[in-house]
């Protein structure tokens, strides 16, 4: 089965309508390329059969499908691009994420 992680973004903010490309696991890109040797010992590495399979990006959200199966108590981190920022800061810079309906 899979899960869906949603990320919104502030308005102005726009993801690709795919965004998969754009979404960066990998121990030695997540903080910049070859960055593997500083990687913080508090984040789990994405196990490859875990990565994401797909990403839809509408706007200024993005669905992740991610197989099930990620460590419960485990922290993960990932990149993602955009297609276009916003012209200025905006006045509400929050970002949100849902996990699986959560």
């Amino acid at each position: 089965a899979n899960q869906i992680l949603i990320l919104r973004g502030p308005r102005g903010f726009v993801f690709d309508d795919n965004c998969l490309p754009y979404v960066i696991t990998d121990q030695n890109m997540v903080f910049g390329p070859n960055t593997q040797d500083v990687w913080p010992p508090d984040y789990s590495v994405w196990p490859p059969e875990y990565r994401p399979t797909k990403c839809t990006g509408v706007g200024r959200e993005a669905q992740i499908t991610i197989p099930s199966g990620l460590g419960r108590y485990s922290l993960y981190v990932f990149r993602i691009g955009v297609r276009n920022n916003p012209p200025s800061t905006p006045d509400w810079n929050k970002w949100s994420m849902n996990f699986n309906d959560e």
